[in-house]
């Protein structure tokens, strides 16, 4: 009697467990997504604050860089920016 008691139970509670996992999944493919998008959010605007902060320095790139080396200087100034931002 009890051994046809247990295998219902057993199996029942496999099935539960592995119910369980899958919406645990999918809930951290969820987390993953939003994270990303909040990720990709924050880069955006850190973008748009370095090229904002770039044209305070240098409001006008054609007039302060007239050679090919002070463009090079120009590039080389905005990519520490965005480091250091």
């Amino acid at each position: 009697m009890t051994r046809f008691f247990l295998k219902p139970l057993i199996l029942t509670t496999w099935t539960t467990l592995g119910l369980i996992l899958q919406i645990n999944a999918a809930q951290a493919a969820d987390d993953f997504l939003i994270a990303n998008t909040t990720n990709q959010t924050l880069i955006q605007t850190q973008d748009a604050r370095n090229q904002a902060l770039l044209e305070q320095l240098v409001p006008n790139p054609k007039v302060v860089a007239d050679t090919p080396s002070e463009v090079l200087m120009v590039s080389v100034h905005y990519r520490r920016i965005m480091v250091s931002w």
